[in-house]
């Protein structure tokens, strides 16, 4: 199976979530390629069995570079098996009301990215992921890396039934 992850990053958080992925999914003796999303090019993603793509979620969506991926018109999109995380602030973290109703008005990267690919035609294998960080800037917490693991059996599973 071949995989790649299709990343957007600030401060690194979102990155080493694609990382994670990348090291669980060969622990499992699968191949999985990260790619940060200005190198992506339409052929990159022809021959992958699964898409994964990440993005922090940034004014309550994903950055510039992945919405203008998701809308590019030449990126074949349609019929392919996709998933999708965000890398987020926890609103219970903050003790601000104000921030937990705008999530509740506005979402995350995920939501946005999930509606974008399934106009494209896409087919989502598992509902997006958000992973949790310390602050803006990160760190991620502590049970991002539990929490992939289990995500990529989830995903492996999945894409054999």
């Amino acid at each position: 199976m071949d995989v790649l992850v299709i990343y957007d990053s600030f401060y690194g958080n979102t990155l080493r979530v694609a990382e994670l992925y990348q090291q669980v999914f060969a622990d499992k003796g699968i191949s999985v390629e990260v790619k940060h999303v200005s190198k992506i090019e339409p052929e990159d993603v022809k021959n992958k069995k699964l898409l994964i793509f990440g993005s922090p979620t940034r004014a309550f969506r994903e950055t510039p570079g992945i919405r203008k991926l998701l809308t590019k018109k030449a990126m074949p999109l349609t019929n392919r098996l996709v998933f999708v995380f965000d890398t987020r602030i926890d609103p219970d973290d903050t003790n601000s009301a104000i921030l937990k109703r705008f999530v509740k008005w506005f979402g995350y990267a995920c939501d946005h990215m999930e509606k974008q690919l399934k106009k494209r035609g896409a087919h989502l294998v598992s509902k997006g992921i958000g992973y949790h960080v310390m602050s803006a800037e990160g760190p991620l917490k502590q049970d991002v890396s539990m929490k992939v693991n289990q995500h990529v059996a989830e995903l492996i599973n999945h894409l054999h039934s």
